[in-house]
């Protein structure tokens, strides 16, 4: 007599491998829906991309270059291409033509201010080296044309943004890349900057790759991601001067990963890759620093646009500019330099443009001190000041509801990697109080992307616990 059949138990089949194109290999293993990031990833891709192209050419079409900093670039660049060296100077008539050109098309005179006072070609210090090399790179490629350099800058803000959606979903899945992806498509704030002649698309693509190295750098034991922290570290400070700020954050970062998380190196390890990362960087950024110290013959590596800028956070309009900068150029101690290359100038002794540069520099730093001196009672004032204006300022607004969304949950006790963001954050914060605030947020503009990704692990996190909640409610109640 045959022995009864024995029931089976009521579980999902085990997964079998299936043929391609079939749709068994949409399933996993429980018979649910597998996810597919390599899809998303790629749509996100072409969202991002898609909506930044256009978004640029629709705010800033073919015309080229209007602000002040996005002239200097062009001009640093038109001279690369030229061959006459790192340099201002707009006297060439091929430079002056592209801006000619445009207000004879369009019969206004929206440049005729830029071309009246041309200056003559010289060596410079003052404007970071990435910015104008890739514009000058972009020139040599495919001609001095606008729509080259929009389609690059907005490709820029989107790689960005790519960056931060595939690393939040990485970091805790899918709802986390989504969040951030929406967020990437309706914040109104780096769209505006796709596409223009700033180096705000550059910054951003660096530090939102900077810190997702960071990141892997804690979760795996390999060398590759703190290698590539250490040299996106040192691009950032030779495209912007002031994320040199960042460098003790990022060792911290890169230390406390590989400490405390996954790959939880020993101490003497762990402290030797945070040194690593910022050897790695003043090595990327060593040879600007030394072609400086070298053409200014002064112990100048960052250039001299920081003495002379730094002047505009410490002074009287500053303080009735609610702590954000004001032009230096009006400044007594800065007058005084115009007025003595006058004089000089009379005396039959001129001044060089880069000795103009180097004194307006040194002198900007002397009226840091002076005033600073002089007001120290209302340094605390000046500090909360730019504070404000940092975090409240269009983009520094959206940027402060992400952080406090980001801090909802203690995001580094799921995810050591972020702890970076958080650290990035602060220096920043540091270094615009000690410095001086930008209008529109400028500062944090770079960090969004990072603080997107904050806030969408955070969200998920949320959504997860509460889920958790409610199936222990309901086996609860399924018991009594």
């Amino acid at each position: 007599m045959a022995p009864p059949a024995r029931s089976m138990p009521d579980t999902p089949p085990p997964h079998t491998p299936a043929t391609p194109g079939s749709s068994a290999r949409l399933r996993d293993s429980h018979g649910l829906r597998r996810d597919r990031p390599s899809r998303f990833l790629a749509l996100a891709a072409l969202a991002l991309a898609g909506f930044h192209v256009v978004a640029a050419f629709w705010n800033y079409g073919l015309r080229p270059p209007e602000e002040k900093d996005a002239y200097d670039y062009d001009a640093v660049a038109w001279n690369l291409l030229q061959g006459r060296g790192y340099a201002f100077g707009e006297t060439d008539a091929g430079f002056q033509q592209w801006y000619r050109d445009w207000d004879q098309r369009t019969g206004g005179d929206r440049y005729a201010h830029r071309l009246a006072d041309p200056r003559p070609v010289a060596t410079t210090g003052v404007r970071p080296p990435t910015l104008p090399t890739l514009l000058a790179g972009t020139y040599a490629v495919f001609g001095r044309q606008v729509a080259p350099w929009r389609v690059m800058s907005a490709l820029m803000v989107a790689g960005a943004w790519w960056i931060a959606v595939a690393w939040a979903r990485r970091t805790r899945g899918p709802t986390a890349g989504w969040i951030v992806l929406g967020v990437a498509l309706l914040e109104p704030f780096t769209p505006r900057y796709a596409g223009r002649f700033l180096t705000e698309p550059v910054v951003m693509l660096l530090a939102t790759a900077l810190l997702a190295s960071v990141a892997c750098a804690a979760r795996s034991p390999k060398r590759w991601p703190m290698i590539a922290a250490g040299v996106l570290m040192g691009l950032c400070v030779v495209t912007r001067s002031v994320t040199g700020a960042w460098l003790p954050a990022v060792a911290l970062a890169v230390y406390l990963g590989r400490r405390l998380g996954p790959a939880n190196a020993a101490r003497p390890r762990a402290a030797i890759a945070g040194v690593a990362c910022v050897a790695l960087a003043c090595a990327t950024a060593a040879p600007w620093w030394a072609r400086n110290v070298v053409v200014l013959n002064e112990p100048m590596p960052l250039g001299t646009q920081g003495g002379l800028a730094i002047a505009g956070g410490y002074c009287d309009g500053a303080l009735d500019n609610t702590g954000k900068w004001v032009s230096p150029h009006e400044l007594p101690a800065i007058v005084d330099v115009d007025r003595r290359a006058t004089d000089a100038a009379e005396a039959g002794e001129p001044w060089t443009p880069l000795e103009r540069e180097i004194a307006k520099s040194k002198a900007g730093q002397a009226h840091v001190a002076q005033w600073a001196r002089a007001n120290l009672d209302q340094m605390p004032k000046l500090v909360a000041m730019r504070l404000y204006s940092h975090w409240t300022d269009r983009s520094g607004l959206m940027g402060l509801i992400l952080v406090i969304v980001g801090a909802s949950t203690i995001a580094w006790r799921w995810r050591r990697g972020l702890v970076g963001v958080w650290l990035v954050i602060g220096m920043n914060t540091l270094a615009v109080a000690v410095t001086y605030a930008v209008g529109s947020g400028r500062f944090l503009v770079p960090l969004l992307p990072a603080m997107a990704v904050l806030a969408g692990c955070a969200v998920q996190a949320h959504v997860r616990k509460r889920r958790g909640n409610v199936r222990r409610r309901a086996r609860l109640a399924a018991r009594a």
